[in-house]
């Protein structure tokens, strides 16, 4: 869309086309740091010049991970020792809630959770 507007030819874009484009982005979005070195890195495969060695791109990259820092994978974590809590609770006298407790044993133990 910017190479359309600006007529240009998409695979032509100078650094400098870059960083104008990544600067409209800033400007009109919200996104985190992770989206514009996305954009970067996917600038880079059609590109003739090589934009991770321009030291202008690094910097400007640099800036907006300060100014919008990537999110972190998770907004929590969990402690286990919660869940080994309330599994003690059950009754081990029948074969579903000994299995019930196996399964989350090892789901805990071998790193298998949902959230990975």
């Amino acid at each position: 869309e910017e190479c359309r507007l600006k007529e240009m030819d998409p695979f032509k874009a100078s650094s400098n086309d870059v960083m104008v484009f990544l600067q409209n982005l800033l400007t009109s979005s919200n996104h985190n740091y992770t989206t514009f070195n996305t954009h970067r890195s996917a600038l880079s495969l059609i590109l003739p010049e090589s934009l991770k060695d321009d030291p202008f791109l690094k910097r400007f990259l640099k800036g907006i991970y300060r100014l919008r820092p990537p999110k972190p994978k998770y907004n929590f974590t969990w402690n286990p020792n919660d869940v080994l809590d309330h599994i003690s609770t059950f009754d081990d006298q029948d074969l579903k809630s000994l299995s019930l407790k196996l399964a989350t044993v090892l789901a805990l133990g071998t790193g298998q959770r949902l959230q990975t």
